[in-house]
Parts: structure tokens; sequence; C-alpha cells
């Protein structure tokens, strides 16, 4: 048997406004979007980044769940995202609404990470590519 992880859904605010943050930052296109923009998702390469509305998680989780808040403590994992150009995309993405959250470091493997919260809170870590170790 065969798995595979095909999409993550972030629970906020705005789908569109959501959307937007990541299409200007990384330049992802739209998948698809709810006629009443309660859901959508972007193709970003073998993962989908889907979001949707407080109203629709609540909707379908009815044990509940912790929304994410830009004025509270992130959750307990981020979304990672790879370039060459880490501090490049650290500026496109704070003119975009981030807030930095931990100032780009270099990381003991030999990465250079920055550290970044989106527009509705959740923990964004840019990173150069990670070299093989041999």
């Amino acid at each position: 048997m065969s798995v595979k992880i095909s999409h993550t859904i972030l629970y906020v605010q705005n789908v569109r406004r959501s959307m937007s943050f990541y299409q200007q930052t990384f330049g992802y296109q739209e998948k698809l979007i709810s006629p009443t923009e309660d859901y959508g998702e972007l193709a970003t390469g073998d993962l989908t980044l889907a979001f949707a509305t407080h109203n629709l998680a609540a909707s379908n989780l009815a044990k509940g769940y912790y929304p994410c808040q830009p004025e509270t403590a992130p959750p307990g994992f981020e979304l990672c995202f790879e370039t060459v150009s880490v501090d490049q995309v650290v500026e496109k993405a704070l003119a975009n609404g981030a807030t930095e959250y931990q100032a780009m470091e270099q990381k003991s493997w030999g990465q250079t990470v920055a550290y970044l919260r989106d527009p509705d809170g959740f923990l964004v870590a840019i990173g150069s590519p990670v070299e093989p170790q041999s």
C-alpha cells in the first residue's frame, strides 16, 4: 500500500487574503477556490497548500480545535520553504504582511534559516537547501 501526503490545510479568517500572501510571496498559482471563498488551494508542487475558513473548520470538526492567532504563540509546527535566496524571500514575505519571529541564522548543519509568522500567525521557516552529508 502506498500513502502520500496530498495537502495541508490552514484554518484562517479570510481564505482569499491568506492565499494572496502565499501567491505574492512564493509565486504559487491558484488551484481552486470555492464559490463562497471558504476553501481554496494553491498548487505548490507535490503538496497542495490549502486554506479553509474558521467557520468551515468548525463545521467539519465537531470536537473543536485551537485556531492560530497572530497575538499568541504559534502552533507546534512550521511550514518550511527552501530557496537559495533566503534574504530576498524574507524581504518579500515581510513586505507582504509577515512578521519576523526569529532572525535569520546559520544552523550547525550548514543551513541558513529565518523564522517568520504569516499574516494569520502560522510559523513559516525560510531556509537554504541542505547540503547532503558525506
